[in-house]
């Protein structure tokens, strides 16, 4: 009996053991549904009989029972295994991140609403900025614009957070904004906003009121006789749109009458009484009819103490040279009153000749002629109370010389630089065209026909060359029997720096001959300067001339026309000179 007891207590201690590493296998497996149930079960406690089994046996029964624990574990770790790696893949998918751009909220313009944001382009059309928030997962934004009646759409592309673009004014807009990603197909579209875009409102702010200033704000004005008072006024507007002032001016506050209207300026001018009480206002109208009222101001004239002086009449814009025989010139005059206001005389004036034979003049409208070579005064004269005043000039009227020349010599040839003072002088040949002195008393006068170069100012035969462009210079040889000589010279006055290729090729120049070429180099400021590099020579037709490009020494070829070009680097351009030359048979 007790050998049963102690039979039967070891088989239950096996089956317990047994039974606890089925419940540890099932622990460590997890609660997945994939995984195979274990085909261990429970042994069944069956009582071996005592006639068969000895305790020997059942030490072998229990080893056998343990192989085939083991196999059974062996077994079930592999499932075990296999249903890790397929749930671990599961769990990848599971939790990764999505892709998928995310939609954006849209800023402004608000929706349904009226923009009042956009910045002022022209009459017609404003600049529009459109905002929207950051999405995630987005790598650029699509904006998608339209107008109410589709005939206008509008669509681009941005990685920024806002957009600007000029739209036409007074039209209603629909805008939304698609997100997009470089990692996937799918968008994400926001939602639709519309807009209307207003025009320019109209303004319909008065004027501010004008604020008075000058002579005329003073208590007592002095003024001269016949002078005239400068009203002068402020006036602003905020919406900047005064269309004009108008002056109302009386001798009282209720009755005062419009002086002047549609005045553009915030000034007038206008004769007044001496020894008046005055009251003046100025309106202000704006572009839509708006008008404001200054405040009435008011001011006493008195005439203003002034020392008299003789009245005197002066001759204006008498010639500056002498006339030819049968050249007109009209004389003008002014005169000035016994307080020195030029004013128009009170009686008219007339012109007188002192030499008709030489010089005629119209007596009213002081209109002269050269009639003969000699001079003449002329006198133009008016009457005041009784009193004769006058002013007189001197007219001389020259004709040509048949005989002898005169010629410009330009005295350091080359180009005419604007900055420059260039000293002009000539040669005078006589009758028998022979070089000579000039006539003793003879009268030299040099001018240009324009502005671009002034004489004078330092010598007479001096001229300074102030501005870019062709000029005529004219130098006149006066004689003492009133006969004269005159030649022209035209230049280019241009800029530097500048290169000058000396024309001093023998004529004329045949076919074998040799020449060398020399130039002259003008640096930025007009000034002659000497070139550290020679400049580079070519001829455009070598077969008539070919030339050395360094030393500028030409050989003539064959007769025909080519142009030489003397060409030199500047700072930041090629300056170049051309010469044309002509070989002419040996």
């Amino acid at each position: 009996m007790l050998q049963m007891n102690c039979f039967v207590n070891k088989s239950f201690l096996q089956i317990s053991i047994i039974f606890l590493l089925w419940i540890a296998l099932l622990v460590s497996c997890g609660e997945n549904d994939s995984l195979s149930e274990p085909t261990l079960s429970p042994p069944v406690n069956q009582m071996p009989s005592s006639s068969t089994t000895d305790a020997g046996d059942t030490t072998d029964a229990g080893d056998t029972t343990d192989t085939e624990d083991t196999t059974d574990a062996e077994d079930t770790t592999e499932t075990e295994d296999t249903t890790d790696t397929e749930d671990t893949t599961d769990t990848e998918d599971t939790d990764a991140p999505s892709q998928v751009p995310h939609s954006v909220s849209l800023r402004a313009p608000e929706n349904a609403a009226n923009c009042t944001t956009a910045n002022h382009i022209d009459e017609e059309k404003s600049e529009v900025t459109f905002l929207w928030t950051k999405s995630s997962n987005t790598s650029r934004y699509e904006i998608n614009i339209e107008n109410l009646k589709k005939d206008f759409s509008f669509k681009s592309s941005t990685n920024e957070t806002s957009f600007k673009i000029v739209l036409d004014r007074e039209k209603q807009y629909n805008w939304w904004v698609v997100s997009k990603s470089d990692s996937t197909e799918e968008i994400a579209t926001s939602e639709k906003w519309s807009f209307y875009l207003q025009g320019i409102p109209e303004q319909y702010h008065a004027p501010f009121p004008a604020i008075l200033k000058g002579k005329a704000t003073k208590e007592t004005v002095s003024l001269r006789p016949r002078e005239e008072l400068l009203f002068e006024w402020e006036g602003e507007d905020v919406d900047d749109d005064i269309a004009s002032y108008e002056l109302w001016l009386g001798t009282s506050e209720e009755q005062l009458e419009l002086m002047a209207s549609e005045i553009t300026t915030q000034s007038f001018s206008m004769m007044v009484e001496l020894d008046t009480q005055y009251y003046w206002q100025i309106f202000t109208v704006d572009e839509v009819g708006n008008v404001s009222k200054s405040i009435i101001q008011s001011f006493s004239t008195v005439a203003l103490e002034i020392e008299k002086i003789s009245p005197k009449i002066m001759i204006i814009g008498a010639p500056n040279r002498d006339l030819d025989v049968n050249e007109t010139y009209e004389l003008g005059s002014e005169y000035f009153d016994d307080i020195g206001d030029n004013v128009a005389p009170p009686t008219a004036v007339n012109w007188t000749s002192s030499d008709i034979s030489k010089v005629t003049v119209d007596r009213v409208t002081g209109l002269v002629t050269g009639v003969d070579v000699g001079t003449a005064d002329i006198t133009v004269r008016v009457t005041i109370n009784e009193q004769l005043i006058t002013d007189t000039i001197t007219i001389s009227i020259v004709k040509p010389r048949t005989d002898g020349q005169i010629e410009i010599n330009d005295d350091y040839e080359g180009l005419f630089l604007v900055g420059q003072t260039r000293k002009f002088t000539f040669k005078y040949y006589n009758t028998e065209g022979i070089e000579t002195n000039l006539p003793p008393n003879g009268k030299v006068i040099w001018k240009s026909n324009g502005t671009r170069a002034v004489f004078g100012k330092t010598s007479p035969d001096l001229a300074e060359l102030v501005e870019l462009g062709q000029e005529t210079i004219m130098v006149r040889l006066t004689f003492q029997d009133n006969t004269y000589l005159e030649t022209t010279l035209d230049i280019i006055i241009t800029q530097g720096p500048a290169i000058w290729i000396i024309k001093d090729l023998p004529s004329p120049f045949k076919v074998g001959d040799m020449h060398t070429l020399s130039y002259l180099f003008w640096n930025s400021e007009g000034k002659e300067e000497t070139l550290e590099r020679e400049p580079r020579w070519d001829s455009s037709r070598g077969r008539i001339a070919t030339i050395n490009p360094s030393s500028g020494q030409i050989i003539a070829k064959e007769a025909g026309l080519t142009t030489i070009k003397a060409r030199v680097r500047g700072s930041d351009e090629l300056i170049e000179d051309s010469y044309r030359i002509t070989v002419t048979e040996e």
